[in-house]
């Protein structure tokens, strides 16, 4: 059984969920998004390298987020998925392995393009609930810390704790994803 806990977008409010988890001596992966590091509302570099200190992954969630991975072209996909591994691992002195997809959206062109950066997993947004990995390069994203129409007449709570029970009863697979500002 595996359970994960990731961030998207390197929000301002991922130092407290940091703190929040730590609490409980738990990490998670903080996915950045470089164009919004030192922005309004987003972290800046000195805290980016602090989360890092702590314990915490840090993953590429490329340059610039853009809407759709799969409509860009080769040189623009380079520069998304590559140029932010490097930037980031310049800042941070170590090897970036894991990247997001933004919105999860992703083809095998995509997907060639995070293996060929050197990446060594990669997180989509997937159907929520999945609970088996089947491809490390589209880790699903099983719980989306924010209320959707997939959950049914289910809360968020509940789907979160049937989904866990699910995953320790099958020796299954879980990533609980957001965005701070949704926690």
């Amino acid at each position: 059984m595996k359970i994960e806990d990731s961030l998207d977008d390197g929000g301002a409010e991922d130092i407290w969920v940091a703190s929040l988890l730590e609490k409980y001596n738990l990490r998670a992966t903080f996915y950045i998004t470089i164009d919004y590091v030192n922005q309004d509302g987003y972290l800046n570099w000195d805290q980016i390298k602090d989360l890092d200190k702590r314990g915490h992954t840090i993953g590429s969630h490329t340059i610039s987020h853009p809407m759709d991975l799969k409509k860009l072209y080769d040189d623009q996909l380079y520069i998304e998925i590559q140029n932010s591994k490097e930037m980031l691992e310049t800042v941070l002195g170590h090897k970036i392995n894991t990247f997001c997809y933004p919105r999860g959206r992703m083809d095998s062109r995509v997907k060639e393009a995070v293996i060929k950066a050197g990446y060594l997993t990669a997180r989509g947004t997937g159907k929520p609930g999945i609970i088996n990995v089947k491809d490390k390069f589209y880790l699903p994203g099983t719980i989306h810390i924010y209320q959707r129409k997939e959950y049914g007449k289910q809360s968020i709570l509940e789907f979160a704790k049937d989904t866990i029970d699910r995953v320790k009863e099958k020796n299954g697979y879980c990533n609980i994803w957001g965005h701070s500002n949704e926690v």
